[in-house]
């Protein structure tokens, strides 16, 4: 569709919306009118006058019934503005023939009156008619000129100035300069509309593909992690077979070979595992199973785990959990992994330093939550880097990942779990003080959800 007739059809349906309003405002007018003069004028002509008037106004409304009845489209918009344009020249002629049908009166003040009144429905169409502007054209002129025509022909030059009709050209030339403003401004916003309704149609037409994109990633990630999975949890089996067979048998060197290939392929692991999770994440695919937890119960069990991931930078663990922890309902399985990656990254950034975990209930927001406090004594970050702490695939500096490994993954998978169980997660950290994590999940299960557990 060509955009000029795009363009027409935005118009004329503003128009039809115009339309009613012009209808009953012409209605008032004419009876107002009719009130005003009536007994000094023949009766027969103003009558003739007003039943010509509503005949026109009958014309308008088939206008806008037969539009609403009717989509605008371009093959039929230009016949509906083509109607419109006769019923305004018709309309305007009926009510330039005004002033010399109140001349008839002889009063100056009625002579008066109707040039008002034509003024201020020339002035009033500009609102109504002037957003096509050959509409109000046809209008307009039709409507004004027989005032001038009146003032020149058929009216004493005593009773007004010669300048009247400088005035009301000068009058004629300022509305038609006012409607073209008013056309060109809702030219400019049906323009401006229509642009951004092609722009937000191309960005929702990016954001389904990216979001397809990002699905078939994401399918993509756990396809390939299940792949590599597989074979390698064969390579961490088999390297701890022949680590332990080779220190019975006191070959020493091949052991220590072989504890490098399990460390390595453990870790590899986990960097598959978090990229298994997080794809799982973005497809949406991670199930919740709110269970009563005991609080204390769970950490002893992960501990040894959490000894293992702070030696390896030689760190110390200090587990704390306050006496008022008990119980809490959530999911064990995220909330492990949530502790454990906030550890693991502790340790990775802290050496020959400290880590603490304290468990304690707080209240927020009138309800009861248990925290789980991590504090270190590692290099700390500043505030830019505390902003892409929980973003996947990125790290404080383009160095951290050469220096202490990994792929970011951790912490924006922890921030995923948290969020996924009501919880909340925060980070008090500076360059050189370590860091202060604190992840605080409701102690109470959602209220839907109870029954799950």
């Amino acid at each position: 569709m060509h955009n000029d007739s795009v363009y027409l059809i935005e118009q004329t349906e503003r128009l039809k919306e115009q339309a009613v309003g012009a209808l009953v405002a012409t209605i008032v007018v004419v009876g107002y009118v009719f009130y005003f003069v009536y007994g000094q004028v023949p009766a027969t002509t103003l009558y003739a006058w007003v039943a010509v008037v509503l005949a026109i106004n009958v014309y308008l409304a088939v206008w806008i019934i037969s539009v609403n009845r009717s989509a605008i489209t371009a093959d039929n918009v230009d016949k509906f503005v083509v109607a419109y344009q006769f019923e305004a020249v018709i309309h305007g002629l009926s009510w330039g023939y005004l002033p010399f049908l109140l001349s008839q009166s002889g009063d100056i003040d009625t002579q008066l009156f109707s040039y008002y009144v034509i003024c201020s429905m020339a002035a009033g169409a500009i609102a109504t008619t002037g957003m096509i502007y050959r509409i109000y054209i046809s209008y307009m002129l039709p409507m004004m000129l027989p005032i001038v025509i009146n003032q020149i022909l058929f009216t004493d030059a005593k009773l007004f100035a010669g300048s009247t009709i400088g005035l009301l050209v000068i009058y004629i030339i300022a509305m038609l300069m006012l409607s073209y403003r008013h056309y060109e401004s809702v030219l400019k916003s049906i323009v401006f509309s229509r642009r951004n309704e092609e722009l937000v149609q191309d960005l929702r037409q990016e954001y389904e593909r990216a979001e397809e994109s990002s699905h078939a990633k994401s399918r993509f990630l756990a396809n390939m992690s299940h792949e590599l999975r597989t074979p390698l949890n064969a390579v961490i089996g088999y390297s701890e077979i022949i680590e332990d067979e080779a220190a019975e048998s006191g070959v020493d060197r091949i052991a220590d070979d072989a504890e490098k290939i399990r460390v390595s392929g453990k870790h590899l692991l986990k960097l598959i595992d978090d990229v298994l999770n997080l794809s799982r994440l973005d497809a949406g695919k991670v199930d919740i199973s709110y269970a009563c937890v005991n609080v204390a119960n769970m950490i002893n069990n992960i501990t040894p785990v959490l000894n293992e991931h702070s030696a390896v930078n030689n760190n110390a663990l200090e587990v704390r959990i306050e006496t008022d922890v008990q119980k809490l309902d959530t999911d064990v399985f995220l909330l492990e992994k949530i502790i454990i990656n906030i550890i693991s990254n502790s340790a990775k950034f802290t050496k020959n330093g400290r880590i603490k975990i304290q468990v304690e209930q707080q209240s927020r927001n009138t309800l009861q939550h248990i925290c789980f406090v991590v504090e270190d004594t590692g290099i700390g970050m500043d505030e830019e880097q505390r902003s892409i702490l929980f973003d996947a695939f990125r790290q404080a500096d383009e160095s951290s990942t050469r220096k202490y490994g990994g792929m970011g993954l951790g912490m924006a998978i922890s921030q995923r779990y948290v969020h996924l169980l009501g919880g909340t997660i925060e980070v008090d950290s500076e360059p050189g003080k370590g860091s202060r994590i604190c992840v605080c999940l409701p102690k109470d299960a959602p209220v839907e959800l109870k029954d799950v557990s």
